[in-house]
């Protein structure tokens, strides 16, 4: 996973002999209110880390995000659009995301460790709670705990634990661990199930899809 890492942040054009830790925010479901406090965290959290920010498509989120960087004097590099997500969580030590499942998995299987944005539905705290657990991700409760979050992650053996949680659950190459966590997910999942047949189904999709490989592989 560390050759990866490296290979990764080559191909991004990043410095890999630069020893901070590169953090990866998955800001595109974020309100403009949400962006700024965030900011204003990640500013206390001191200069010591390195940040990339994923807007996805949304262009406009790219101006506020650039705007907020430079009243805060945070360097930052910034992807969205049609950009490979794969090789940006593959580079970061750690990602900054909400808990959704698909988005969990892709993180996940790039190696990298999880900070997870508060869930405003009780699903989504479920999962948050399933995945601190098991040892991969810590769960927020406000915005605000971002920098200091990381700042404590990095100044301690917490990193290290996580990293060493993820690399023990083999995420990257263990299709029965991801479909485990899947279904586990879904299952948190109430509220979806009742609400937002879209997202149902297509949680059922990849089950299926990582079922069908596991068969595949016995």
């Amino acid at each position: 996973p560390e050759e990866e890492r490296l290979v990764s942040r080559r191909t991004l054009g990043i410095d890999d002999e630069n020893d901070s830790p590169l953090v990866l925010l998955q800001v595109y479901e974020l309100s403009s209110e949400d962006i700024h406090l965030l900011f204003e965290s990640i500013r206390k959290a001191g200069r010591v880390f390195r940040w990339i920010f994923d807007y996805g498509k949304n262009k406009k989120l790219a101006t506020l995000l650039r705007k907020e960087a430079a009243i805060c004097r945070v360097e930052a590099k910034m992807f969205g659009g049609e950009q490979d997500r794969d090789v940006f969580y593959a580079a970061a030590d750690l990602v900054v995301a909400p808990p959704q499942p698909l988005l969990v998995r892709e993180i996940l299987t790039a190696g990298s460790s999880l900070l997870l944005l508060p869930s405003p539905s009780d699903s989504g705290k479920k999962d948050s709670l399933f995945l601190e657990q098991l040892g991969v991700a810590q769960m927020l409760t406000s915005i605000e705990e971002v920098g200091p979050s990381l700042r404590e992650m990095f100044s301690s053996s917490k990193m290290t634990t996580m990293k060493e949680a993820v690399r023990r659950e083999s995420f990257a190459e263990d299709s029965a661990m991801i479909a485990t966590i899947a279904l586990r997910l879904v299952e948190n999942k109430e509220i979806v199930l009742q609400n937002d047949r879209f997202l149902l189904e297509e949680e059922i999709a990849l089950q299926k899809e990582i079922q069908e490989k596991s068969l595949e592989q016995h």
